[in-house]
């Protein structure tokens, strides 16, 4: 099996690219990163310069590849930077995937092309309609969850004009050590290694904290990814997550029990979104059924992971 990760060094790349090479059907596996990016040295990894907004670049890599499935990363996925930069998200996460669908179509039309949707597709749901449903009707209400609408639409569509090999899956709050401070859980981690190092007084600056969320550790998450690349049912989209909800506040409690510091909650007004969902939670019996994947990592045994990470950076 050849296999082509477009973005190879966003935050499900890395830990897919190490799964993929120790499969014995492997024969290849080809990882594109931004050429300001440094890549990772793999035995059998070949790593390529790609901007998905250049449609020659992407042809080339996409016809060179002759790849038995790609996996499409390549997105901007900071829903606070797409408040700011939305003509930038739009060029990416909209104009980058009809790229690689049309490369795909032209070049290597009996490839399987797996895309990384997201649960910020669905927005603001009816506490009725959770937890959320593959067949429910997107409504995203922020600009990243609208362009990755976008993206699963034009995914669709491919499918079924050009009967392409095409699947979605969406993700929901996915949580890694890869990622910075952007994101909640590890900013969260991030103040309280600093708070244990003496380099911040026991104040936990937040955004809004009356939200529920589904948390997923990004390693169960790759897991997904491989096995609806072998399972998958073609022109379906799946949701990928643990299925339950957790509180942000009891995110902040468990790094209390953890650190043994008692912390100060500080309303910081730079971190709430202009518009957010106040509860998401994913329903996720089609890909346990279809794929028979579900989630296994304790959402306590992922923070540990995350504050030890940031313990060890400061």
């Amino acid at each position: 099996m050849r296999y082509l990760i477009i973005g190879g060094t966003s935050v499900f790349g890395p830990g897919l690219i190490d799964r993929l090479l120790r499969k014995p059907e492997t024969e290849a596996v080809i990882a594109t990163k931004l050429p300001s990016e440094a890549g990772l040295g793999r035995n059998a990894l070949q790593w390529r310069d790609l901007d998905v907004r250049s449609e020659v670049d992407v042809n080339q890599i996409v016809s060179s590849a002759k790849a038995d499935v790609i996996f499409d990363f390549a997105t901007q996925d900071s829903v606070g930077y797409a408040w700011k930069e939305p003509i930038e998200t739009v060029d990416i996460n909209v104009a980058g995937t009809i790229n690689v669908l049309n490369a795909v179509r032209d070049f290597s039309p009996e490839t399987r092309l797996i895309i990384a949707g997201s649960g910020e597709e669905y927005g603001r749901m009816d506490f009725s309609d959770i937890p959320i449903r593959e067949d429910i009707n997107p409504q995203p209400n922020n600009i990243y969850g609208a362009t990755k609408a976008c993206q699963t639409m034009f995914a669709k569509l491919y499918h079924q004009a050009y009967d392409m090999d095409i699947i979605v899956i969406r993700t929901f709050y996915e949580t890694s050590v890869l990622q910075d401070d952007r994101y909640a859980i590890s900013s969260f981690c991030r103040q309280f290694a600093e708070m244990k190092a003496g380099l911040r007084e026991a104040v936990l600056k937040t955004g809004n904290l009356n939200n529920i969320r589904d948390f997923t550790d990004v390693e169960d998450l790759v897991r997904a990814f491989d096995l609806v690349a072998e399972k998958g049912k073609s022109g379906e989209v799946y949701n990928a997550a643990r299925g339950r909800a957790t509180a942000l506040l009891d995110i902040i409690g468990i790094l209390e029990a953890l650190t043994g510091i008692r912390v100060e909650i500080q309303a910081d007004s730079s971190r709430f979104r202009p518009m957010d969902a106040p509860a998401v939670v994913a329903d996720v019996r089609k890909i346990e059924a279809d794929c028979g994947w579900k989630a296994e990592i304790p959402l306590e045994k992922t923070i540990e992971k995350m504050l030890v990470h940031w313990m060890q950076a400061i």
